[in-house]
């Protein structure tokens, strides 16, 4: 399987949405992050799961990769905290509110009570730049609201 880090590296080699130094930033996030040999989803959020049965089931693996979870979890909290109440009503059919409650579970059970969801929100924060590269992607357009939702929270 491929690596996930060799994936947004080259990601990054063909976006050109950002600014130089917030390349270079993501660039520094990206080979600075431990190799692991999880399994990466690739677009793990809401609208990739199946509930059926009584069994869950992930689909849209077409990003699955190896590497460190960040990746995947950033796409959790852009999902459930970096985005409006009318994107996440509009493309998960539930309000902000119960996606921020996803949230704080989603960190307490996964990080099993050993990060905050602010101390799990300034870790992921990066990772959600860098999932931006695919997002915009995929898109095949600029993520404006998030550029300048980064360019806040690191003054460039």
């Amino acid at each position: 399987f491929p690596s996930v880090k060799d994936q947004y590296l080259e990601m990054l080699s063909k976006n050109h949405f950002w600014t130089e130094q917030q390349r270079e930033f993501m660039d520094k996030v990206i080979r600075s992050t431990p190799d692991t040999d999880t399994a990466t989803h690739g677009d793990l959020q809401f609208g990739n799961l199946l509930l059926m049965d009584g069994e869950s089931y992930f689909i849209d693996l077409g990003d699955f990769a190896i590497g460190h979870p960040y990746f995947d979890l950033a796409m959790v909290l852009i999902c459930c905290v970096l985005n409006d109440e009318s994107f996440i009503q509009e493309f998960f059919h539930m309000s902000a509110a119960t996606a921020r409650e996803f949230w704080n579970y989603f960190v307490d059970s996964y990080f099993e009570g050993k990060l905050t969801t602010d101390e799990a929100y300034e870790l992921l924060f990066p990772y959600a730049m860098v999932k931006c590269l695919l997002i915009e992607r995929n898109l095949k357009g600029s993520l404006d609201k998030f550029h300048d939702l980064f360019r806040e929270h690191y003054g460039f």
